[in-house]
């Protein structure tokens, strides 16, 4: 058969595709970009063109490799986010976890917990009792076997009242744990022989930026952040992780309606999924060889929106100031156009009251401008067409999705777009979301 096509090709008969578009290897994305429009014909080609071509490649992730030689130390219990990271640990070759918790891990939540880091071959041994007591984690740290090599400092006690009616028992209860506790271990965890290889504090960003009700709660969170500092003036490993709403898992989850509480505006959700990744990113930045980044500090910041609202609380402190800014201050290209005269008209509308269908008229023209330099479409949008006809696929919706979310502060869905059944309909539940 391949006899018979050389002939006909030879003979002229089967003639090559026609047109050939071709892109360079340094030109993925856009020959992507073109295929994705829909409006190619003939073949698209990715060549080196004869010449040298520096390719933009991404470097590859590094993953979490515990040691299955060493102990790791849970502060916290099981219950809530210490369990989840328990697990994770578990999954990237921890062989030995030690729970430490005044409660113990008895109740089903915790050994629910237990039977999962089992199944991946982790022991966790419960060591009941308060991480604030020397006497006690001495204990700990010498019965451990094998040595403890990392710690995970997750204790937390809330006692929330206004500052005004809040007793001095309050403040000093919440405050324990992660002071006195975070303060035993440093000291007590420098009588082994061997320096941790870790030690991650779970902070929260009320230890940044306030929050009603906490002033208790946002000291102790404000000593971890300190603490880690010390810890690496002495050339000790430490992270302080400032953690910020947790919408899966965790206190937040558990209560129910807690999470109505935030202005997700102003606060990014983080998933489970994203704090694990972020424990890797601790873990792995305490790394004295090969941080993730030499350049950054021991102070991990979690869940800040970007850009803030501008009714935003925050807008009265100068230190966050530049979180106000667009993330696009000019045209992205360079220079400022349309595009931006319009998007920004857009917010000062908003910003000013305007009514849902005027915001939703702007809307359109912004998401158009923008939907056509994602889709490369070379005519105007149809406002009443399907978004699906131009092209769209799921990836453009995730480009436009996280746009929609920097530049205008709404949260849509990819299904949100992809489902929409014209631009108008999409910008209508925009803007509903906006309002």
């Amino acid at each position: 058969m391949l006899d018979q096509i050389f002939e006909l090709v030879h003979g002229g008969h089967v003639k090559p595709i026609h047109p050939v578009t071709i892109f360079g290897f340094n030109d993925i994305p856009a020959a992507l970009a073109y295929i994705r429009s829909g409006r190619h014909i003939g073949k698209v080609v990715i060549s080196d063109k004869g010449i040298d071509s520096q390719v933009p490649i991404r470097p590859a992730t590094r993953k979490l490799n515990l040691r299955s030689d060493a102990s790791y130390l849970i502060v916290g219990g099981l219950k809530g986010l210490c369990g989840s990271l328990a697990i994770h640990m578990a999954r990237h070759g921890a062989k030995h976890i030690i729970a430490c918790s005044r409660s113990g891990i008895s109740d089903v939540a915790s050994q629910k917990i237990v039977k999962n880091c089992l199944a991946y071959g982790c022991e966790v041994v419960d060591a009941q009792g308060d991480a604030a007591s020397v006497s006690f984690m001495s204990k700990v740290f010498k019965e451990a076997s094998p040595r403890i090599a990392g710690i995970i400092q997750g204790a937390m006690i809330l006692r929330d009242k206004p500052f005004e009616t809040m007793t001095l028992d309050d403040y000093h209860t919440a405050l324990h744990a992660k002071f006195n506790g975070t303060w035993n271990l440093h000291h007590v965890s420098q009588e082994q022989k061997e320096p941790l290889d870790f030690f991650t504090l779970l902070s929260s960003i009320s230890g940044i930026v306030g929050n009603k009700g906490q002033a208790n709660y946002a000291a102790g969170n404000t000593f971890l952040d300190a603490f880690a500092q010390y810890r690496e003036a002495l050339g000790l490993r430490a992270n302080s992780v400032d953690l910020g709403l947790i919408e899966d898992v965790g206190y937040v989850a558990e209560q129910e309606g807690f999470d109505a509480r935030f202005d997700k505006r102003q606060w990014t959700p983080v998933t489970e999924n994203t704090l694990r990744k972020i424990l890797s990113y601790s873990i792995l930045q305490q790394d004295e060889k090969a941080p993730i980044n030499a350049s950054s500090n021991t102070q991990l910041i979690a869940g800040i929106g970007f850009p803030l609202p501008e009714d935003s609380d925050l807008s009265y402190e100068g230190r966050f100031g530049y979180l106000f800014q667009s993330a696009a201050g000019g045209n992205k290209d360079g220079g400022s156009g349309q595009g931006d005269e319009t998007i920004e008209a857009f917010r000062m509308m908003r910003k000013s009251g305007a009514d849902k269908a005027a915001l939703a008229k702007v809307c359109v023209e912004v998401i158009a401008t923008q939907f056509t330099k994602i889709l490369r479409l070379e005519t105007e949008m149809e406002t009443a067409k399907p978004l699906i006809s131009y092209g769209l696929d799921s990836l453009a919706a995730v480009e436009l999705r996280n746009w929609i979310r920097i530049e205008l502060g709404a949260e849509l869905t990819t299904l949100d777009i992809t489902n929409a059944s014209s631009l108008i309909a999409l910008c209508e539940k925009l803007v509903s979301k906006l309002l």
